[in-house]
């Protein structure tokens, strides 16, 4: 699990906790801050890791370097069935998927042959000066975008099992 919002956002907590509830064992490697609009850039140079529990770290990188993080380091070459990145603040649509941070998680997972899936949630940019948090409608909207993608994964799960493939290539 990643994401480009940082992870302690809100939308990575929620999406956390679901996954968990649902009964998925789930690793985060997540950006330390704010990286929206970071694609798929990686950083040249070092990066600095901090693990805060046994299944959580964080990365001083883009959410593209969190993913390859993990995927080289922190799972050990136990690839996961599935890279979830999300749910972040802001909709995905369009050309804008190609500046996604969100997004580049999900590609950069794809490019070791690691499904991945983007979650995004939209945001009214009428909110972005409410107090006392930001976006309101959208906080409210994370544990709707959690249930829906433990809903799909489900639904991958079944037809993985039922001798299909998780996602097609």
């Amino acid at each position: 699990l990643t994401n480009d919002d940082g992870y302690n956002a809100p939308g990575i907590t929620v999406m956390h906790k679901a996954l968990l509830e649902a009964g998925y064992r789930v690793t985060v490697v997540a950006p330390l801050n704010q990286q929206s609009g970071s694609s798929m850039r990686v950083t040249l140079g070092s990066i600095v890791v901090e693990q805060l529990s046994s299944d959580f770290w964080t990365v001083s990188g883009t959410p593209a370097d969190a993913v390859a993080f993990a995927l080289n380091k922190t799972l050990d070459g136990d690839l996961p069935d599935i890279v979830v990145s999300g749910s972040n603040f802001g909709q995905n649509l369009g050309s804008n998927t190609n500046l996604s941070g969100t997004v580049g998680a999900a590609i950069m997972a794809t490019q070791y042959g690691v499904p991945a899936v983007a979650v995004s949630v939209g945001i009214d940019l009428t909110e972005r000066h409410a107090k006392p948090i930001r976006f309101p409608s959208t906080v409210d909207a994370f544990p709707a975008a959690a249930d829906l993608t433990v809903r799909v994964l489900r639904q991958l799960d079944e037809a993985r099992l039922s001798g299909g493939e998780l996602l097609p290539p």
